[in-house]
């Protein structure tokens, strides 16, 4: 009886997902244009927060690689800040991560 009622309430989870639950919803890419309507306080922790876990996720397979994105962005922090919102206001459609994910590849020698 127990193996009746859970394949009875599988089969509605089943149904309510594939029938009744809204889909997904997937939020849009932010956009450099996007990026740069920030305040400065938020462009610096977004940045930030985006180098530190570009590090982590690199640490994994090439240490050396990481410490070169962790260094990237604190060498010369305000003339880095500067060229970054540059490139962004140069490429206005793309994704933030990926200006910096295509530096970094040049940079860092990072094969991403």
């Amino acid at each position: 009886m127990k193996a009746l009622i859970m394949l009875v309430l599988s089969l509605l989870t089943l149904f309510y997902l594939s029938h009744i639950a809204p889909p997904p919803v997937h939020a849009a890419p932010l956009t450099n244009a996007e990026f740069l309507l920030f305040s400065s306080e938020q462009q610096e922790r977004w940045t930030q927060g985006a180098f530190d876990a570009l590090g982590h996720l690199a640490y994994q397979s090439d240490k050396s690689g990481a410490n070169c994105i962790w260094r990237w962005l604190n060498h010369n922090k305000q003339a880095r800040r500067e060229f970054l919102l540059e490139t962004f206001k140069e490429n206005p459609s793309d994704p933030p991560t990926k200006t910096i994910l295509i530096l970094l590849k040049h940079d860092c020698r990072l094969a991403v």
